[in-house]
């Protein structure tokens, strides 16, 4: 996450990070998970959707790379690969009933400017196959690592991704 450096306090309509291109990036912090979701001038239904829409994700693992899948109601699947040796951070296993939360924000590409923000509960299936997946992930390069991600784009839709999932939630614990 280079170019987001989290605040001590976030708040909707200031400015987080760097105007940049569209991107979606998932990772694993101390505190559970992260998800950055930045559109250049995204459109009212798209915020409508993002703060409105029901939550729903899927986990997909293509040759060794974990693929965080995701909508808000019924806007468009996205995904976001995930490497666990990128920065490595060592998450207990939810007990029984429990799951790992995720912190979601919503950004303006164009401006950088926080539209929104949302912490979703992963429910338990979900967050023990994601860190079970994130533990077997073998070590390498960052060049290959790279290198992969670009391969699996280039044979693999978003939907061929979400279609040969791993596991799926929808709604979340604590929405």
């Amino acid at each position: 996450m280079d170019d987001f450096k989290q605040p001590a306090l976030l708040v909707v309509g200031e400015k987080v990070c760097a105007p940049s291109n569209d991107e979606t990036r998932f990772t694993l912090t101390d505190e559970g998970a992260l998800l950055l979701y930045k559109l250049q001038n995204p459109t009212a239904s798209e915020k409508r959707e993002v703060k409105n829409g029901v939550f729903q994700a899927k986990l997909a693992m293509v040759d060794d790379i974990i693929f965080f899948i995701f909508r808000f109601g019924t806007g468009p699947w996205c995904d976001a690969p995930y490497y666990s040796r990128l920065e490595p951070k060592t998450l207990v296993v939810p007990g029984p009933g429990q799951g790992i939360a995720m912190h979601f924000m919503f950004i303006d590409a164009a401006t950088g400017i926080l539209l929104q923000q949302r912490l979703i509960g992963l429910d338990h299936d979900l967050s023990v196959t994601l860190l079970h997946a994130a533990n077997q992930q073998p070590e390498m390069s960052l060049q290959e690592y790279y290198g992969r991600v670009n391969m699996i784009y280039a044979r693999y839709t978003t939907d061929d991704l979400r279609r040969n999932h791993l596991i799926s939630l929808t709604g979340g614990d604590n929405e």
